[in-house]
């Protein structure tokens, strides 16, 4: 019995499809066993995310995306929302931990050629949990080339300001080195100034040295006067000090009896003018003890030609 080659090709179609349709009944077996949900996000830019991307958290797969549907949100603009299905348990039953805060970051491919991923990026421990069918943040990050782009882009932008300082310090350099050849200059005509001032300067200070030095023997020749001047003067002063101790303790032992002398002295003085007042009234009768005798009158001629009499009197 011979086989038809149309016979095989139908026989490889049939087997081939029993084998896929086993294949799929296994892996949505699989997908059932481990309790998987959809969740769903919205991003501006799709970068290579399509039906079938992995879905990672924390570097493990946990899912794949079941396809991307574009819509227009509420303010016009173009977005595409991504319907992620997504393990909810591990196969011990444990559930994962997708909880509020959860968020979708979307890395596009490398050199942006090939199929792009999503990372799930875990909330907060304390949060509550979601729910089947929640919508979460997206995060976007950009592709690589347009990072290399950026990359570029600044390193250009860096360079141009560094190109732009580099000109700033030349133009400061030559104004640097323009001042410092006018500073030259003017050196140079300060140093030929000098030279000629600097002979006269020398003689000046020559002459003034030697009138100092003359001033400095004449100083030599008069100090040893002013110190003998000097030492006298100090002995002056030292037996003043011994005259005046000298004296001042000859008051201290002989007050008492200068005190006394000096009240003798003073009644003495009282009699003694008693004596002369005595004396000056009564000067015959204080020397020789008699009574005068009265003197008779004496005329006189006054101015006008008269005569006048005058009595003298006696002392009583």
């Amino acid at each position: 019995m011979k086989w038809d080659t149309t016979d095989l090709r139908v026989g490889l179609l049939v087997f081939g499809g029993l084998l896929l349709g086993i294949a799929s009944f296994l892996w949505i077996g699989r997908l059932w066993g481990r309790d998987v949900a959809p969740l769903y996000t919205d991003v501006a830019a799709v970068q290579g995310i399509g039906a079938e991307s992995p879905i990672f958290l924390n570097g493990f797969n946990v899912g794949r995306v079941r396809n991307v549907q574009p819509r227009v949100d509420s303010t016009g603009q173009l977005l595409f929302r991504v319907q992620m299905d997504v393990v909810w348990r591990l196969q011990d039953g444990s559930a994962m931990p997708l909880k509020e805060g959860l968020q979708a970051k979307i890395v596009p491919p490398a050199l942006d050629i090939g199929r792009g991923s999503i990372e799930l990026v875990a909330g907060p421990s304390e949060a509550k949990a979601l729910t089947p069918g929640a919508v979460i943040p997206s995060v976007q990050q950009g592709g690589t080339t347009n990072r290399m782009q950026l990359v570029v882009d600044s390193v250009g932008s860096d360079m141009r300001v560094a190109i732009a300082q580099i000109d700033k310090l030349v133009a400061s350099l030559q104004v640097t080195v323009a001042a410092a050849t006018a500073a030259m200059k003017t050196t140079s005509n300060m140093m030929a100034t000098v030279n000629q001032d600097v002979p006269l300067i020398m003689s000046s200070v020559k002459s003034n040295l030697a009138s100092a030095d003359s001033l400095m023997k004449s100083l030599h020749t008069v100090t040893p006067a002013t110190v003998a001047t000097l030492d006298s003067v100090r002995a002056l002063l030292g037996d003043s000090r011994i005259a005046i101790a000298r004296a001042t303790s000859f008051l201290d032992e002989n007050e008492p009896q200068l005190s006394s002398t000096i009240a003798n002295l003073d009644q003495a003085s009282a009699v003694l003018n008693n004596l002369l007042k005595e004396v000056s009234r009564r000067p015959i009768k204080a020397l020789t003890g008699v009574k005068p005798p009265e003197l008779p009158a004496i005329t006189a001629t006054g101015a006008n030609g008269q005569a006048a009499a005058t009595k003298t009197g006696r002392p009583k």
